[in-house]
């Protein structure tokens, strides 16, 4: 009986695939069996069986999400792995982007499945092109961003996860994202950059996570605000300041969230190596909770780094031991290696003469006449032109939308008779489990 019931199903789909102009009388006909498909889900495996994932993408998706809310027994599972990974990497962009929710629904399952089969390097290929044809463009940030970005950390494929991470997106796709998956986007992200050693990009990536406009603050906010701290010391050399839209009450939460990582960033500043080392030490078992630990290591290591740099300005010969005394480094064989790979990275220009164990800092030579670097800034100007003209499309359309200008009557009002502002009274962070990939070893450093 289950059986006559998903034939006709899998006969519309056949019949009204071959044409774009049938496809919402397709859709439409699946949201109205959808109870049919649900109560004959058994037999979905066979139907799947008489569908081409490319040529009938739409129904294949639908009876696939149906199948994704089920709970699976291992074999079950292991079949829906095996053709979820082959519709997506087969499937038909057009027709899959008219079933965003369910698109969403069966990326995620199959993400969940690879990582608590400790397979996430099988997701990372599949879930890339569900972005890639799943998006409605590559500005639009979807809920499979973030299950793609987890699926890379998880299989430290950092390079697959930049064909994503490297396109700005400046748009949500609001049939699936939630802020849930707004916030992971840019937590992976910046985790992903800062395992690359893109300190600066992480940065921003974090930035935008634990600066996102809410009413009750996120644990994944929290948690991404203490990496923040840890790798603003690793670019800047000190804590950066929150922006000015970030309100208050998010400030004073965040801040007594992470009063641990406060005072390291603070021992940072001191420039005592033996102070951070000891601050370090102290709270080791926090870093080590939060999966800091070898993060902060970094900084400690980079404040000698950052010390010999400030030397530069200061003295134009020095000896490799008079440095090791200076910046708290074991010796003068640890200075010298520090030494080269600061020039072979083009921190610092200097010369050491193994003779005599000196070391002479050279003046910074004048490249703003290299072509390259006229290339570089021309490209960002265009990109700053660019975004100027999308900032501005976008101002306008939020100027004229209706919700929007109601919201800001209403505050309006509210300030006239008042009120305050709803986030000033909030004292309690939201009690959330720590994001997806919070375990041994999924994290880049």
């Amino acid at each position: 009986a289950a059986s006559r019931k998903m034939e006709p199903v899998v006969q519309h789909i056949q019949a009204l695939s071959g044409s774009d102009k049938d496809w919402p009388a397709l859709l439409s006909y699946l949201k109205q069996n959808e109870q049919v498909i649900e109560a004959a889900a058994g037999q979905i495996d066979q139907a799947l069986g008489h569908l081409d994932p490319c040529t009938h993408s739409l129904g294949f998706l639908f009876m696939l999400h149906i199948k994704a809310k089920l709970p699976l027994d291992p074999q079950s599972m292991q079949l829906f792995l095996l053709v979820t990974q082959s519709f997506l990497l087969n499937s038909s962009g057009p027709q899959i982007r008219m079933l965003p929710e369910q698109l969403a629904t069966v990326s995620r399952r199959f993400a969940e499945a690879c990582r608590d089969l400790n397979q996430p390097a099988l997701a990372v290929r599949p879930l890339l092109v569900a972005v890639q044809r799943g998006r409605p463009s590559d500005e639009h940030l979807t809920a499979m961003h973030a299950d793609f970005l987890q699926m890379c950390l998880l299989a430290r494929n950092f390079k697959a996860a930049l064909m994503v991470l490297d396109t700005d997106v400046l748009k949500l796709s609001k049939d699936s994202c939630k802020p849930k998956d707004f916030l992971l986007y840019f937590y992976y992200g910046g985790m992903i950059y800062t395992g690359l050693k893109q300190y600066q990009r992480a940065l921003d990536m974090f930035m935008l996570c634990f600066t996102m406009p809410c009413h009750v603050v996120s644990q994944i906010m929290v948690e991404t605000y203490k990496k923040s701290i840890l790798v603003s010391l690793l670019v800047h050399g000190q804590v950066t300041p929150l922006p000015k839209y970030a309100a208050s009450w998010l400030q004073r939460h965040l801040k007594s969230a992470s009063s641990q990582y406060h005072e390291f960033a603070t021992a940072y500043e001191t420039k005592n190596v033996d102070d951070l080392t000891t601050c370090v030490t102290k709270h080791k078992a926090i870093f080590e909770q939060d999966e800091n630990f070898g993060l902060a290591e970094q900084v400690v290591h980079s404040l000698s780094r950052r010390n010999i740099q400030r030397l530069t300005a200061t003295y134009g010969t020095m000896s490799l031991s008079d440095i090791a005394e200076q910046v708290k480094l074991a010796d003068a064989r640890d200075v010298e290696r520090q030494i080269l790979s600061m020039i072979e990275q083009n921190e610092i220009r200097a010369q050491i003469n193994q003779k005599d164990g000196m070391v002479v800092f050279l003046e910074d030579q004048d490249t703003h006449e290299d072509s390259s670097v006229r290339q570089k800034l021309e490209a960002q100007l265009s990109e700053a032109i660019a975004l100027n003209a999308k900032l501005r499309t976008v101002d306008e359309a939020v100027a004229a939308d209706p919700n929007f200008l109601s919201k800001v009557t209403q505050q309006e009002r509210n300030t006239r008779w008042g009120g305050g502002a709803a986030g000033d009274s909030m004292d309690l962070i939201a009690p959330a489990e720590k994001p997806p990939g919070f375990f041994a070893g999924s994290h880049p450093v």
